[in-house]
């Protein structure tokens, strides 16, 4: 997931942390991060539906 946003965004991932339902990054970017973030966060949410056949909101 991070690699299909870093071809559409370039990032540099300077760490993260992964927890069993959070996750943390820190990252520096030369768009804006809330492009970065919403597309992150978008991929996980389609992932997630698919695998656990999950409709709505």
């Amino acid at each position: 997931m991070l690699h299909y946003v870093y071809d559409k965004y370039s990032y540099t991932l300077v760490a993260y942390c992964l927890m069993n339902n959070d996750f943390h990054l820190l990252i520096r970017s030369e768009v804006p991060l809330s492009k970065v973030m919403m597309v992150i966060n978008r991929r996980y949410s389609d992932y997630y539906k698919k695998k656990y056949r999950y409709t709505g909101h």
